[in-house]
């Protein structure tokens, strides 16, 4: 028998095999399966223009004498599930995923098609229980329901698939399948499953068997379900070294880090165990030599680092929002093909150490630790370097141009709250565009810094207590047509603000405090939602109140000025509204109403 692969199109026949064009002397469908599948395409809402053939992906494996044909596209957006698929008797292959099926359940009449091998249903805007006719579909090896508004309060159906190679149920409800270890771990076949966010139930795993059971698994996605410990370790531990990667994050696994649990699992290159609560010392690597992805943030692992030299294979290492400690200088040795170092908000000690052998690192963040001495020099030797956050440390001393030379890729650089002074010339020309500017903290000299003329792509500027006294020259209001959050408080730049309706982004935060602005308030952007202008020397009546105030503004503070008069009787949007600081002015009287 041979197979072909259909995909139907709402314009032409020619997807089908019906029409002259491609190769039609090949192609001759069987004429009720022809009819099935025309039925079908007029079940279908093509609301948005689209030809069906750009989209739905729906590809049909169907008995004929013809060669393969195949296209894709945009998605479908609504219709229905007809029951012409009755009529496919040798139906293989159905992908419907990406659709919107207007909150339809699954039609029970899949469950003929005992042909299917492939079936796909993902995100279709589907409600209700899965039928329990799903389980006669013994020779599906992929099965995907994920993103639907579904459910299964058991999966005793899926005991007779012995074929299932993948079984993707991601976000969807399997709260009351309480047999849902036992079943996984019966399928012989199993190679990936996923089964995230998918409110799992605690299972008593010391009454199940798991001999002989899921040794054929590579990949396994459980994240999102606050399953504890007790309810799948004795399960993983017989896992074996067929196993590549794991994800248990968004989970409740607590206390020490049980290496026995993993000991098996040899052939690991990514390991996700963020977002649980273990606790204690890194002290279980042994048996994880490949691994490329390690994953540890947001639990409570505490004490030094382990010496992450033996890895050589590692490639992303995350333990931010831990409560590790200790100094870093020798815990890393030359991980040459480190690309991402987070390891924010900790407690590490002592000076950064040598870089300069990551030589693939593009992101390396340590935000908010006991971090102190000066930047290492040759940190701009890290050519490939796209993210820089070194912010809320006790680094000190300048950073110069040198430092930055080379790195043409970096597009996020955070080193605020420290003690820096940046060392550059007027006629410094950076080799980056930066989306992410934010230097609070930083001494930058008198003048407003001019190599800020050549990042025309930036979004956040925070160049707040730099000890600026100057005035915000011309070409900085039209520098960036991206910026949405702007920071330069807490300096002393003095001048008249301009109109600042066109100049943000979306919905901007807008913090000019503490300066010498003066004049009048300009006209800002309707959909602000913040705006602080305190501690200023701006001077006009309060009536400006009725034209700044946007349905966005959640935070208006524009205390400490010379504002004068009083509120004026006029219809403000105040519903987003929750802070308004108009202390310290010079009102004569204020009245609301």
């Amino acid at each position: 028998m041979i197979f072909i692969f259909i995909l139907l199109s709402f314009y032409t026949k020619t997807a089908l095999g019906l029409q002259s064009g491609i190769g039609d002397d090949n192609i001759k469908c069987i004429e009720r399966e022809r009819d099935a599948l025309l039925t079908f395409k007029e079940d279908l809402a093509d609301e948005y223009n689209f030809s069906l053939h750009g989209g739905m992906k729906l590809l049909i494996e169907t008995a004929a004498n013809g060669e393969a044909l195949k296209k894709s596209g945009p998605a479908l957006r609504k219709g229905n599930i007809s029951s012409s698929f009755l009529e496919l008797k040798h139906l293989i292959y159905l992908g419907l995923s990406l659709n919107d099926f207007e909150g339809k359940r699954i039609p029970d009449y899949i469950g003929s098609l005992k042909n299917l091998r492939y079936l796909d249903l993902v995100a279709n805007n589907l409600i209700g229980k899965v039928p329990y006719q799903h389980g006669n579909l013994s020779k599906l090896q992929f099965l995907d329901l994920s993103v639907n508004f579904i459910y299964a309060d058991k999966l005793e159906w899926l005991y007779d698939h012995s074929s299932l190679r993948r079984l993707q149920l991601n976000s969807i409800s399997l709260a009351d399948a309480f047999d849902w270890l036992q079943v996984v771990s019966g399928l012989p076949c199993l190679t990936e499953l996923e089964l995230g966010n998918s409110y799992l139930p605690f299972v008593n795993s010391l009454s199940i068997s798991f001999k002989n059971s899921s040794k054929t698994l590579t990949r396994l996605y459980l994240a999102e379900n606050d399953l504890p410990n007790s309810s799948i370790y004795p399960w993983l531990s017989n896992l074996n070294s067929s196993l590549v990667e794991l994800d248990l994050s968004f989970n409740k696994l607590l206390g020490p880090f049980r290496d026995y649990v993993f000991s098996n699992m040899t052939s690991l290159l990514y390991l996700d165990l963020g977002h649980n609560q273990f606790v204690g010392p890194l002290k279980f690597f042994g048996n994880f030599c490949g691994l490329k992805t390690l994953s540890l943030d947001n639990n409570f692992f505490s004490g030094s680092l382990p010496d992450f030299s033996l890895f050589s294979s590692l490639r992303e290492l995350q333990l931010h929002q831990n409560n590790m400690n200790g100094y870093l200088s020798k815990s890393f040795g030359q991980l040459s093909l480190l690309t991402i170092l987070s390891l924010d908000n900790n407690h590490f000690l002592g000076s950064l150490p040598d870089l300069s052998g990551f030589i693939s690192l593009e992101k390396l963040t340590i935000r908010k630790n006991l971090l102190n001495g000066t930047l290492p020099k040759n940190i701009g030797k890290l050519s490939k370097l796209e993210v820089l956050d070194v912010s809320s440390n006790f680094f000190e001393g300048m950073i110069t141009e040198a430092q930055l030379s080379n790195l043409s890729r970096l597009s996020y650089l955070d080193i605020s709250f420290n003690k820096l002074t940046l060392n550059f010339k007027d006629s410094w020309v950076p080799p980056f565009q930066l989306e992410s500017i934010i230097m609070g903290g930083c001494k930058m000299g008198l003048r407003f810094p001019k190599w800020l003329q050549i990042q025309h792509i930036f979004y956040d500027l925070d160049i707040s207590d730099a000890r600026i006294s100057d005035t915000i020259p011309n070409w900085f209001w039209d520098l960036s047509p991206n910026m949405y959050r702007l920071n330069i408080s807490h300096n002393r730049i003095s001048g008249v603000l301009p109109n600042l309706t066109l100049k943000f982004y979306e919905h901007p935060t807008i913090d000019l405090r503490c300066n010498n602005f003066e004049g009048t308030i300009p006209p800002v952007p309707s959909n602000a939602t913040t705006l602080i202008l305190s501690k200023n020397k701006l001077s006009v009546s309060i009536s400006f109140l009725c034209g700044i105030i946007g349905e966005y503004f959640s935070f208006l503070d524009l205390s400490d000025n010379q504002l004068s008069g009083s509120l004026p009787d006029c219809s403000m949007p105040w519903r987003r509204l929750i802070i308004l600081n108009l202390a310290n002015n010079n009102f004569s009287t204020l009245q609301f109403d």
